[in-house]
C-alpha cells in the first residue's frame, strides 16, 4: 500500500495565496478601464486601486511565512498570467464578430491601449519587487535589533 505523503500545513496555504493573488492581479487589470467615483472626494480613479492593494498584503504574507524566492515566483508567475489574459482579450477582439454593437461594447468594455497594458504591467513589476526588498530588509533589521537586544 502506497504511503501518503503529509504536507506541513502551512505549505498548503502557499497555493491559495498564491491563486488569491493571481485572480485579484488579472481582474484588477481587466476592471482597470472602469472609472469610479470615490464617495466624499468627488473625483475618478480607475476601479482596480480598490482591489489592487490587496495585492501587497498577499505578497507581504508570502515573504512573511516563505520568504522572497517564492513570492518572487508568485509574482513572476502572475506577470505570465497578466499578459496571456491581455493577450486572449486581445485575440477575442481581434476575431470576427456577429455583430457590430457586440463588438463595440467588448472593445469598450476590455479593450485597453497596448501602452496602459504596457505601463501597468511594468508598474506592478516594479512595485511588487521593490516591496518584497523593503519588506525583506525591515524583516533583518528587526530581527538584527532582536538579537542586538538578547546578547548586549
Amino acid at each position: 500500500m502506497k504511503e501518503e505523503m503529509k504536507i506541513p500545513p502551512l505549505e498548503k496555504i502557499y497555493p491559495i495565496l498564491s491563486m488569491a493573488f493571481c485572480v485579484i492581479m488579472v481582474l484588477s487589470n481587466i476592471i482597470s478601464a472602469k472609472m469610479v467615483v470615490l464617495p466624499f472626494f468627488g473625483f475618478s480613479i480607475p476601479a482596480k486601486l480598490i482591489t489592487y492593494p490587496l495585492t501587497f498584503l498577499l505578497s507581504d504574507l508570502v515573504t512573511e511565512f516563505f520568504g522572497a524566492r517564492k513570492v518572487k515566483f508568485m509574482v513572476y508567475n502572475v506577470l505570465r498570467m497578466s499578459i496571456a489574459s491581455f493577450s486572449m482579450i486581445e485575440l477575442a477582439l481581434w476575431l470576427p464578430p456577429d455583430a457590430s454593437e457586440s463588438q463595440n461594447a467588448f472593445q469598450a468594455v476590455l479593450g485597453l491601449s497596448g501602452l496602459l497594458i504596457f505601463s501597468s504591467l511594468t508598474a506592478y513589476t516594479i512595485a511588487q519587487l521593490a516591496d518584497i526588498q523593503l519588506y525583506t530588509l525591515i524583516k533583518m533589521e528587526e530581527h538584527n535589533q532582536l538579537l542586538s537586544k538578547i546578547y548586549h
